[in-house]
């Protein structure tokens, strides 16, 4: 639930205090930004018009990067007509405006691009629902082309990950079975859809329902139909005590940090996820080692994460910093970052009774945000080990890669709320916020390095399974302190487990999101 007197408070501060304040330091004072063109005018839809106005100013006012966007002094933003006339007029919708304003953040040095990635306009409130509410709309399936073996150099359509709750588990399909047709449909290689741009497979993952021939690894061969459905999310893929070798190793697979906590009718209650959670993690307890598989969690509510942290960490560590907050400087001079302030230090207040003398985390390229801000908190209080994946590129290199890359988060700013048409919902989420550990560790946006590489797909099989290449790494570094087990230590499965699925258009939950809730003004996301 949202609450509207929370937006509708920090609303009027920001326009007091922003009136009332003389432009704030370090803004830059060279020639004013301007847009990138100023022939075609876009003024005739109304609702767009008020969409791209306030895209333009609370971007502006609340990017990280915020002088490097026009106007150079924030004041103007309050000057009557100057954000249409000026900037927003030549833009056709907010989604172009808040393209541009990004496109002026510093260049990443490594990659040549603007280092905002991360700002985005969600339409319909997909994402807000998802992370705070727990409630997802799809078929639950994430497919891609996987080359073996058998398919020389074609690749055949596999399911990577099926969401609990969701119309295609609910049918019985798991990571690691093969898709053989889709509404009758053999045509569906990689191969055969590259030769039509992936045409058909995007059409059959984005219609509304589907009838699926599938292969699962005992050689069973199904036929379902799954229904696009809302569905109530359930993150936690596989939890186990895995008995080997005279030890007890935990194992968590989660996919998503819903918030385990939230505001109703004015009061932060804990959800759904906060006891599911703490049902997993209290069976855990007097485990001797501990593996996290992160590998598909694009992140979600910074609040999990702290409660995450708080399960993960030492009692002997317990009150010492966990991390701290960094914010334009205008929020900077405002206090938001000092003790006590929205974005005040955060502290460890440990829980359970989990204790642990080092930790492993199972990551890929798409552990993102909320996944990589707890273990940036965990890496100073405990050693961390990070078990991440090898990849195949464009250029046919074998590369090792790291995690998505994303130490920033942001709060949901509602543009549009139509209460009798939530579909009509427009927020802004602009990246607001810069997180750093204990030992001022954080930027870290070109991914952080795992301690090891492995073929994530040499052996496919599902989440908790002992065998399964990423779990057994780290297992067998627990036994004997190599990530490598000396049946591995060939190079010839390689070209037999290259993904090739960068062309599907499937609707995925591991873009990076970190968001912060927060009870003093908006819910605060990352």
């Amino acid at each position: 639930m949202k609450n509207k007197a929370s937006y509708i408070i920090l609303l009027a501060w920001v326009i007091i205090t922003v009136g009332c304040k003389k432009t704030p330091p370090n803004l830059k004072e060279d020639t004013e930004i301007e847009p990138p063109q100023k022939t075609t005018v876009y003024n005739s839809d109304v609702k767009e018009n008020m969409i791209k106005d306030s895209v333009f100013y609370y971007t502006k006012l609340f990017s990280l990067w915020q002088d490097n966007m026009p106007p150079k002094n924030l004041n103007d933003l309050n000057k009557p007509d100057l954000i249409r006339t000026k900037y927003t007029q030549y833009f056709e919708r907010g989604e172009h405006v808040l393209d541009w304003l990004v496109s002026l953040t510093p260049k990443n040095t490594e990659t040549g691009q603007p280092i905002d990635r991360y700002s985005y306009l969600d339409r319909a409130g997909v994402v807000s629902g998802e992370v705070q509410d727990a409630i997802s709309t799809s078929f639950g399936m994430q497919v891609f082309y996987l080359q073996t073996e058998n398919t020389g150099n074609n690749a055949d359509l596999y399911v990577r990950m099926v969401e609990k709750n969701s119309s295609a588990w609910e049918v019985g399909m798991r990571r690691g079975d093969r898709i053989i047709s889709i509404n009758g449909d053999t045509k569906i290689d990689y191969d055969a859809q590259k030769a039509q741009s992936f045409r058909s497979l995007n059409g059959y993952l984005n219609a509304y329902t589907l009838t699926v021939v599938f292969q699962q690894p005992s050689g069973t061969i199904l036929t379902q139909t799954i229904t696009q459905k809302p569905f109530e999310k359930n993150p936690i893929l596989d939890y186990r005590v895995i008995l080997n070798n005279g030890k007890k190793i935990g194992y968590l697979a989660f996919n998503s940090f819903l918030a385990t906590e939230k505001s109703e009718n004015g009061n932060w209650i804990k959800t759904d996820m906060y006891h599911r959670f703490e049902e997993v993690l209290k069976s855990l307890q007097g485990i001797d080692e501990f593996v996290v598989d992160l590998r598909y969690n694009g992140g979600g509510a910074v609040i999990t994460a702290e409660y995450l942290a708080d399960w993960f960490v030492p009692a002997s560590k317990n009150k010492e910093l966990m991390y701290t907050s960094t914010m334009n400087s205008y929020f900077q001079k405002e206090g938001w970052t000092r003790p006590g302030g929205e974005f005040g230090p955060v502290f460890f207040n440990k829980r359970g009774g989990i204790e642990i003398k080092r930790i492993y985390f199972l990551v890929s390229s798409s552990t993102a945000s909320a996944s990589e801000l707890l273990m940036n908190v965990m890496k100073p209080h405990i050693p961390v080990f990070m078990v991440g994946t090898k990849a195949v590129d464009a250029n046919d290199r074998i590369i090792d890669e790291y995690t998505y890359g994303k130490p920033v988060g942001f709060w949901e700013w509602p543009v549009v709320e139509d209460a009798n048409n939530p579909s009509n919902d427009v927020s802004l989420y602009p990246a607001s916020f810069k997180t750093y550990n204990k030992l001022g560790e954080g930027d870290y946006f070109n991914g952080m390095k795992p301690s090891a590489h492995v073929w994530e797909f040499s052996n496919f099989l599902d989440f908790g399974q002992e065998g399964e290449s990423m779990l057994r790494a780290a297992i067998t570094h627990i036994n004997t302190g190599s990530f490598t087990a000396p049946s591995l230590r060939s190079s010839g499965f390689v070209r037999k487990n290259r993904v090739m699925d960068e062309r599907i258009q499937q609707r995925s939950n591991t873009r990076g999101r970190m968001f912060k809730f927060n009870s003093g003004t908006s819910r605060l996301k990352e």
